[in-house]
């Protein structure tokens, strides 16, 4: 089994993208849904708590995408055997508190 080294996974960076993704869509269903202000918080919450959460586990010892495009994102998505996991301890609890506190602020919104 691969414990150090190999490909750094960018964990970061598609937090990132995913977090500035999720906002944007909260906020179009914020508006076209016409939800109360409570509602939306709590949604947007919920939705962010879901991308720390599942961005706290940063698979180590991947073997390094190679080709062009294409192969990246077949690599991306491919199983790979014996890769440990490290959990960011922050992002985590960070997550779950934000998926609790936006379920009650959705619970006493209406």
């Amino acid at each position: 089994m691969q414990f150090e080294g190999g490909y750094r996974y960018p964990a970061s960076a598609i937090c990132a993208v995913l977090s500035l993704l999720a906002v944007g869509i909260v906020i179009i269903v914020w508006f076209k849904a016409r939800l109360p202000f409570g509602r939306g918080v709590a949604t947007l919450l919920i939705v962010e708590g879901t991308i720390l959460w599942a961005s706290s586990f940063t698979p180590k010892g991947l073997l390094p995408p190679q080709g062009g495009l294409r192969a990246r994102l077949v690599w991306f998505f491919k199983q790979q055997a014996g890769v440990t996991f490290a959990i960011n301890q922050p992002m985590f609890y960070a997550g779950i508190l934000s998926v609790i506190i936006g379920t009650i602020i959705g619970s006493c919104a209406g």
